[in-house]
């Protein structure tokens, strides 16, 4: 009984996270060789290409970080982080589908903690 009780809650809980919806403030920028719709919100704008091969592939991303010098790109499809220099130079990636070390079975955030400096 005490095990039955434990794992509703356990199921409870994990539904409760998993419902969780995020207000996120989304805006849309059509992008184009020629023009940017909607620029008055582009205060500073860059391209950079990044390295794709047959061995890196982005399907979808998530989302997009900068930090020290490199671009962190989530791939929730992939379940997969990949990191590209300033250049949009292939650097190293983290994740992947699966249950194994260093595997995931769905990532859908990812979040860069800086360390402190003593």
């Amino acid at each position: 009984m005490r095990r039955t009780v434990l794992t509703m809650l356990v199921l409870w809980l994990l539904q409760s996270f998993a419902s969780e919806e995020k207000d996120y403030n989304v805006q849309k920028i059509k992008v184009s060789n020629e023009k940017i719709q909607n620029e008055k919100n582009i205060s500073n704008l860059k391209f950079i290409p990044l390295e794709i091969t047959p061995n890196i592939i982005i399907a979808t991303i998530g989302e997009i970080q900068f930090y020290n010098e490199e671009y962190y790109i989530l791939d929730p499809q992939y379940s997969n982080l990949m990191f590209f220099d300033n250049y949009g130079n292939y650097k190293r990636s983290i994740g992947g589908i699966g249950r194994g070390p260093g595997e995931f079975t769905k990532i859908r955030d990812f979040e860069i903690i800086q360390k402190k400096r003593d």
